[in-house]
């Protein structure tokens, strides 16, 4: 294809797109003439179908797969782009709007009385179970200070013996020393 021919296509393109903005009751649009009519890519389009598609009325080919839109469709998506990019909507707002006919300011609604009961019961719960920990951990604490202290002590004893024993075989060694010299004299 020449350079030429590429730019007739795209004006052809372009006029197409214009005349199926004009008669979209005669004809089902695909999602790439719908991107085109929108002036958003094909990825932002079945971005949108992707999370938005239950309330997006559209049709399917059951031949070729392709989802088609109507005029109803298409205005659809108009709405969703002006949400989004216009007013600044996100896409759970948007959702929201289609399944309610509200939008949400993205705050929390109140609380009813019973969760905010239950919630207080939770959070109680939880300050208890963190001072049962609390006083876990000092326990746990004076046990392995006593267990040091114990094996401290042991070893001090088990040196002290371990020294005993050195000196008394030292001791027992040098008399025997000492006897065998006794033995070799005579008087």
């Amino acid at each position: 294809m020449n350079e030429n021919q590429g730019k007739k296509l795209g004006k052809s393109d372009n006029q197409g797109a214009e005349n199926q903005g004009n008669n979209l009751s005669q004809k089902k649009l695909k999602v790439k003439e719908v991107a085109v009519i929108l002036g958003e890519t094909d990825d932002v389009v079945r971005n949108w179908l992707k999370e938005l598609e239950p309330y997006i009325p559209i049709e399917k080919n059951e031949k070729t797969g392709y989802r088609l839109f109507g005029e109803e469709a298409v205005a659809r998506m108009r709405q969703i782009k002006q949400m989004h990019r216009v007013q600044g909507y996100t896409i759970r707002q948007i959702e929201a709007y289609l399944a309610t006919g509200e939008i949400f300011s993205g705050n929390a609604p109140e609380a009813p009385d019973a969760v905010r009961i239950e919630l207080a019961e939770v959070k109680e719960l939880l300050h208890q179970q963190i001072e049962i920990q609390k006083e876990l951990v000092r326990r746990l604490d004076q046990q392995q200070n006593y267990i040091d202290q114990a094996l401290k002590a042991h070893d001090e004893n088990l040196m002290r013996t371990l020294r005993t024993l050195q000196e008394a075989k030292q001791e027992a060694a040098a008399a025997k020393k000492k006897r065998g010299w006794l033995f070799w004299r005579k008087d």
